[in-house]
């Protein structure tokens, strides 16, 4: 059986490789194909990359070779509007995304429209 993969944390989100639109048609493919679907976190809301300011940089590959960092897509799961997106009471290491407030888990569940609902349905037709 394949595994079926769309990110993971060495690449760009989905998102921010084909825009949101394409991102909800690719869950779509990855998670009604015949295979085992891994879905990278912050993928089931559309999460993008977040722009990675040089003196934030922690990943070692980007402090030896500025422009290849893979912090981008490796911030913090946005849960909600509260300070740090509710991923921590103290500020992460990574920064959160400056549109966390209308991208988040909290939000996303109360549209039945979003990406997380998408994500849902199509999980629950899997089983």
């Amino acid at each position: 059986m394949a595994e079926l993969v769309l990110g993971n944390h060495d690449n760009p989100r989905i998102a921010s490789r084909i825009g949101l639109d394409r991102a909800r048609l690719a869950q779509m493919l990855l998670l009604t194909l015949r295979g085992t679907p891994t879905c990278y976190y912050g993928d089931e809301i559309g999460m993008q990359d977040v722009e990675m300011p040089p003196h934030l940089i922690v990943d070692p590959i980007g402090k030896n070779a500025p422009g290849h960092s893979r912090d981008p897509e490796r911030t913090p799961m946005q849960w909600d509007a509260s300070p740090n997106a509710g991923f921590s009471a103290v500020e992460p290491w990574l920064p959160v995304a400056g549109y966390y407030t209308e991208t988040n888990v909290e939000v996303q569940r109360k549209d039945l429209r979003s990406q997380l609902a998408l994500f849902k349905r199509l999980t629950e037709l899997r089983r």
